[in-house]
């Protein structure tokens, strides 16, 4: 979706309720075949009334009666071998968040993140993130290395809502948001098909603190390049000195400095 630079970003809950658009993010849950929600209905079963289901769901979004079903939890093991909890959300549901996401997405991507974020984006990867990185170690021969505990570091759910609001204005679509999210621990938890969106909010404030420093982030991991193994050190303490002034808890211990970096060992997960 192109988005007008003079485009006030205020009606889009025609946009969310669009049934054209519901289709096309009920086909693309479709393909994912995910387990059945605290409601037992997957995707084999929704698609059989299809076209009723989604006119139906098409006039609650657009009334602003919609509200999410509910979450079931499981216990996850990544390919790293570390285990979390994911929190699913019913098929219907799960439709829901990911035209949310296909409406906000480009939106964000013009007018609230950064240039030098990539990960959960389309178009911006792993080798975006290197690229741009490359650049970098033509003149810089040291980088601080750290990753951000997501779940852990202290993120604020009003906070993450205030950096929406400066491109959504949309209270319907906020009320949507705030109502998948509430039921959740934290508002980067694992499972709904917004997380990784909303992790990327999160971070922008992460983002507005370095964006004036040399940085690359992938993900959740973020490098900045330096002159040399002492301005590294005090990069270091300026960042955790900066971001616990902000409540943000990150341990020195999460930050490695590597002097003459391979560029191929940067940004693993």
């Amino acid at each position: 979706m192109l988005v007008d630079k003079t485009m006030q970003i205020h009606s889009l809950t025609s946009l969310i309720s669009s049934k054209a658009r519901l289709y096309i993010a009920a086909r693309q849950c479709g393909l994912r075949r995910g387990r059945a929600g605290v409601d037992g209905v997957d995707w084999k079963s929704y698609r059989r009334q299809l076209n009723a289901n989604l006119s139906r769901l098409s006039r609650t979004l657009a009334s602003g009666d919609w509200r999410p079903s509910g979450y079931s939890t499981i216990e996850v093991s990544s390919f790293t071998g570390k285990t979390f909890v994911a929190h699913c959300p019913t098929f219907e549901d799960r439709i829901v968040h990911r035209v949310i996401k296909s409406v906000l997405q480009p939106i964000a991507d013009r007018y609230l993140f950064k240039d030098f974020a990539s990960g959960w984006r389309a178009s911006r990867n792993r080798l975006t993130a290197l690229r741009r990185a490359s650049e970098y170690l033509a003149d810089y021969g040291t980088v601080v290395s750290f990753d951000i505990p997501c779940g852990t570091i202290g993120f604020s759910r009003l906070a993450a809502f205030e950096t929406l609001k400066r491109i959504v204005k949309d209270r319907t679509l906020l009320g949507y948001i705030e109502a998948i999210f509430e039921p959740l621990p934290s508002i980067v938890s694992a499972g709904t098909g917004l997380s990784p969106f909303m992790t990327n909010v999160c971070l922008t404030e992460i983002d507005e603190l370095l964006e004036a420093l040399p940085v690359v982030r992938f993900g959740d991991d973020y490098v900045i390049f330096c002159h040399g193994e002492e301005e590294g050190k005090a990069t270091i303490s300026n960042v955790v000195r900066s971001m616990s002034e902000r409540s943000l808890k990150l341990a020195q211990d999460r930050f490695s400095l590597i002097n003459k970096p391979n560029l191929e060992d940067l940004f693993l997960l």
